[in-house]
């Protein structure tokens, strides 16, 4: 015995959703948020704590332009005063372990910044050189950091400008000393 057949109700399409404005399209690049350390009874170090943060993201965004990333420029600059040197020579430059700077060596010439090749009179050592586009980065590089220096002095004036760089001489001799 068959069943008998219910009728086939139609589904009612549900109703419309709510129309919502379309929010307004995010900037490009979203406004950035900053280390804001405040560490009680050393305002000196917090400011330069965030100064120091600044200062690198704006010369990340600054080299980015130019195909580098910090500390890039500053192994450049290096080469650009010796010609070349040892793999050694500039870790001990920078103060940095030895993966550090070789995994930044190793970028470098990757991009056709530098060539590292066997040092022809220490069989152990490795030799960095500029190549002729690393040699060429020098106008922009130095560019970045006029750039650098005019946007982080805005508005001290000669005067108080140097009165800061008195300053700091003095609080990196403390630290030298130390």
């Amino acid at each position: 015995m068959s069943r008998p057949r219910s009728p086939r109700t139609r589904r009612t399409p549900p109703p419309p959703a709510e129309v919502r404005p379309t929010p307004p399209a995010q900037p490009a690049t979203p406004k950035k948020t900053f280390l804001r350390i405040e560490v009680a009874n050393a305002p000196l170090g917090s400011k330069l704590l965030q100064l120091t943060r600044r200062h690198y993201l704006l010369a990340t965004d600054l080299l980015k332009e130019i195909g580098l990333v910090p500390p890039q420029e500053l192994v450049l600059m290096h080469l650009w005063e010796r010609g070349q040197c040892s793999h050694g020579e500039i870790v001990r430059f920078f103060n940095r372990d030895r993966s550090t700077v070789t995994k930044t060596l190793q970028a470098m010439e990757r991009a056709g910044i530098v060539e590292r090749r066997p040092s022809e009179t220490d069989g152990r050592a490795i030799v960095i050189s500029l190549t002729e586009r690393g040699k060429a980065l020098h106008p922009e590089v130095i560019a970045i950091w006029a750039e650098l220096e005019r946007r982080t002095t805005r508005g001290l004036g000669d005067h108080r400008l140097g009165t800061v760089l008195r300053a700091l001489d003095v609080m990196l001799g403390n630290l030298s000393d130390s």
